[in-house]
């Protein structure tokens, strides 16, 4: 059976931990979330200023990315979860085509208000770990969750938009059957 590697991504407080989190429950995936990662760096290494915090994010995905592949190498599916930039897509798909496996993109997102107060409130709770600098980010955020919707990455696979600002379980099952489907791209698809 072909591997596949499951790419959840999308614009902060879009719900892509929640959607990888319940992606790996459903299939029994392994899940490889950068954030994870970035805040054992912190925890190992110190936090720092904004540029500390972009150095350490890219140190992240280099790790997540070559755990992802040493999975997908060994002909295991795997979910990999985090805010990915246009430029991973080339090192996405040079993982797929050295190892056969079959991409999935889920592009996390929905209504830009709700985005927004979602990360307000994160910074309100301080939730998460102090090396995110949440607090200093949330003017410069403000203006990219209106958007309600990052790009999707550049890979020739399926793609699903998520809207996790909508309610109703029937989304998660139109997302579940699109893993599920081994052909083409179904419908509700890019």
């Amino acid at each position: 059976m072909q591997a596949k590697l499951v790419i959840v991504t999308g614009l902060p407080c879009s719900g892509k931990s929640t959607v990888a989190r319940k992606l790996a429950a459903r299939f029994g995936y392994p899940l490889m979330e950068k954030d994870v990662v970035k805040e054992a760096l912190f925890d190992a290494l110190g936090t720092g200023d904004r540029d500390w915090s972009r150095r350490l994010s890219t140190a992240s995905f280099a790790v997540l990315l070559a755990f992802a592949e040493r999975t997908i190498a060994s002909g295991s599916s795997a979910i990999i979860e985090g805010n990915f930039r246009p430029e991973h897509a080339g090192e996405l798909a040079r993982v797929r085509n050295a190892h056969g496996a079959r991409l999935v993109q889920v592009l996390c997102g929905g209504d830009g208000a709700v985005l927004v107060e979602r990360f307000a409130a994160r910074v309100r709770r301080r939730s998460r770990h102090p090396g995110h600098l949440d607090g200093e980010a949330l003017h410069d955020m403000r203006e990219l969750l209106r958007k309600g919707f990052a790009e999707p990455l550049a890979l020739d696979c399926p793609t699903v938009r998520f809207d996790s600002t909508a309610s109703g379980a029937a989304r998660y099952d139109a997302l579940f059957q699109v893993l599920e489907d081994s052909g083409p791209a179904s419908a509700g698809t890019r």
